[in-house]
């Protein structure tokens, strides 16, 4: 039993020695942009428009309703000059 113990614990941390490291110039070019609103895990609504694969609406908790024509990549609020922000669902007309 202690050679089976001890032969899991090499096994498991065996693994950090195959770990690869690299270097700092490949991530020197990255930068942070912001894709979408700040959701914070309180999205209640998402809905895409069938004839449009594009277009997406999103409704935020506290946040109103987002839209984005690109896929996805860059949203823009649409609900902005409401009296409330709290969204309980989104739906799009098939019409």
């Amino acid at each position: 039993m202690p050679k089976l113990i001890a032969s899991l614990f090499g096994l498991l941390f065996s693994a950090q020695l195959f770990s690869q490291n690299f270097s700092e110039k490949y991530f020197n070019s990255m930068r942070w942009r912001m894709i979408g609103p700040h959701r914070g895990g309180r999205t209640v609504g998402a809905v895409g428009v069938p004839q449009q694969p594009n277009v997406f609406y999103i409704g935020v908790n506290n946040g109103g309703v987002w839209k984005t024509t690109d896929f996805g990549r860059t949203w823009v609020p649409i609900f902005d000059d409401q009296p409330t922000g709290s969204i309980g669902d989104v739906a799009v007309a098939k019409s």
